[in-house]
């Protein structure tokens, strides 16, 4: 039988953060997916590894992880939209059909980054706010069923989020902010 290193890995950080395996796997995985994984049983994908890693305020080591080749093409491409946003270039339109174009087989993290960033691209491209909310939302409910604006920070003070989580529900106070919905922003 075959163990995989990522899942002591893993294990390690996340009892070093003091965080059960109920809240790190709290809306990516089944917790007794998350406990495979940390046993050596079962070796995540790339985009579940790189959630559970974020949950825990950690840059996943992806060299661990065993990736096939529409994973890389998938995490260069991602690279590339999260390097142009940066620099505030939001001409990723192309970058996005690229990605789209590789969809075989997307998971839940892939196309919650996938229509987040679709989202940011309208929303820079002049679509109006109230039209770019329901997309942020759909994005934020792939792994945060529960989120609404009016549930708003109820839902989420006991969850660790993840960097892209985070990124969304910051693109939800701003459209809110944009719609004049203060409080809810």
């Amino acid at each position: 039988m075959e163990i995989y290193l990522i899942g002591k890995t893993i294990r390690e950080f996340r009892l070093r953060k003091g965080f059960s395996q109920e809240k790190v796997s709290d809306g990516i995985c089944a917790v007794s997916t998350l406990s495979r994984i940390e046993c050596g049983l079962h070796i995540p994908n790339r985009k579940l590894a790189e959630a559970l890693f974020s949950k825990m305020g950690m840059t996943p080591p992806l060299h661990t992880v065993l990736m096939k080749e529409s994973d890389i093409i998938r995490w260069n491409l991602e690279y590339e939209i999260n390097n142009s946003i940066a620099n505030r270039n939001y001409e990723i339109k192309n970058l996005l059909r690229q990605y789209r174009q590789c969809r075989q087989g997307m998971d839940i993290f892939e196309k919650q980054f996938h229509i987040f960033f679709c989202t940011v691209y309208d929303s820079t491209h002049g679509t109006p706010p109230e039209k770019t909310l329901p997309f942020y939302l759909k994005a934020l409910n792939y792994t945060i069923p529960s989120f609404t604006p009016d549930t708003g920070t109820e839902c989420l003070s006991p969850l660790l989020l993840t960097k892209i989580e985070r990124m969304i529900i910051n693109n939800i106070a701003i459209t809110l902010y944009n719609l004049k919905k203060y409080k809810k922003s």
